[in-house]
């Protein structure tokens, strides 16, 4: 038997069919409708996580409290849809092939990385980043650093892990589609 190997960029074609189907009002399966809504309250964590960690405009410790609580709430929003931290780990690669099951892989994702890595923002983490790495440059997006292993920080891991999330889930939910969409037509 041949396994059908599908091209690269298949699951980028999914979530544009099926965007453009909500979008014109075609019907949709049930199983679409949850992967739609988990796609969104899994986008809005990304958002929430730039806001808090990767761009921070944060003025007080009030504002960051309010994004913590934000952040909660959206994690809750997605475990009410029956997602569990690691869901779908381990699955072969090519079970991979709806839009749900790769909404509810990272949504698990998530919720693995947000209960049990600590939220470190880059006020807290970038004077370590500044003293024990090998190569540190500020960027215009930010910091890049390399440091020796020896020196790494359960913060500097943790904040590496959360970052690592939030960049997975906006670029394997295509965080840019409905924009595309958008100028498409």
């Amino acid at each position: 038997m041949t396994e059908q190997v599908q091209p690269p960029d298949f699951r980028r074609q999914l979530w544009i069919d099926l965007l453009k189907a909500a979008r014109e009002g075609r019907p949709i399966s049930e199983q679409d409708k949850k992967a739609l809504e988990l796609r969104k309250l899994c986008l809005q964590v990304a958002d929430t996580l730039t806001d808090l960690v990767i761009d921070p405009k944060i003025e007080n410790s009030v504002e960051e409290a309010e994004l913590v609580a934000k952040l909660a709430d959206e994690l809750q929003n997605i475990k009410e849809y029956g997602v569990v931290g690691s869901m779908h780990v381990g699955d072969p690669p090519e079970s991979f092939n709806t839009t749900l099951k790769m909404t509810e892989y990272l949504a698990g994702q998530i919720i693995n990385a947000l209960e049990q890595a600590t939220l470190v923002t880059p006020t807290q983490i970038n004077p370590q980043l500044e003293e024990f790495s090998e190569v540190y440059q500020k960027t215009p997006d930010g910091v890049m650093a390399m440091m020796n292993s020896d020196y790494i920080s359960p913060n500097v891991t943790d904040f590496t892990v959360i970052v690592g999330v939030r960049n997975l889930t906006r670029a394997r939910l295509y965080a840019d589609l409905e924009s595309s969409l958008e100028n498409q037509t």
